[in-house]
């Protein structure tokens, strides 16, 4: 999968689940349908509290399918390195804690800046409230 098409999957994944549906905006919410994203987290009572649930919504939403892998964080953490170290293009979407981490795989070029696609009428509704909704950084 390309990283454009992934990078617009994850942030449709974000606006989807962060606000409902505007059928008025410019955004094609099915532009992606039949696609995947493959995400990688780490166990968290959460994860089937909240995530599962709304990796449904998604693919009624979107029509794209959200196949999630849950292990141990430390286990995930390995099996993340492991994939981005080499280039895994079966890696999507990752589960991280702004930590130490993040700054190591945002200068690793791992992590990719969404600005831009927030900016883009054409993929973000004008009504999804950013930046002022939206913690900073």
């Amino acid at each position: 999968m390309r990283k454009v098409t992934v990078i617009g999957l994850v942030l449709l994944l974000a606006l989807v689940f962060a606000f409902p549906v505007d059928v008025s905006a410019k955004v094609n919410w099915r532009r992606f349908e039949g696609e995947s994203i493959n995400a990688i987290f780490f166990t968290a009572a959460y994860i089937d509290a909240w995530f599962r649930p709304m990796a449904k919504r998604f693919k009624k939403e979107t029509g794209v399918t959200i196949k999630m892998e849950v292990l141990q964080a430390g286990q995930m953490r390995k099996k993340q390195d492991i994939m981005l170290a080499g280039k895994d293009e079966n890696l999507d979407l990752i589960m991280l804690q702004m930590d130490n981490r993040g700054g190591k795989l945002t200068a690793a070029g791992h992590l990719e800046n969404l600005e831009p696609y927030l900016a883009d009428p054409n993929q973000t509704p004008a009504n999804h409230g950013y930046p002022q909704d939206w913690l900073g950084g």
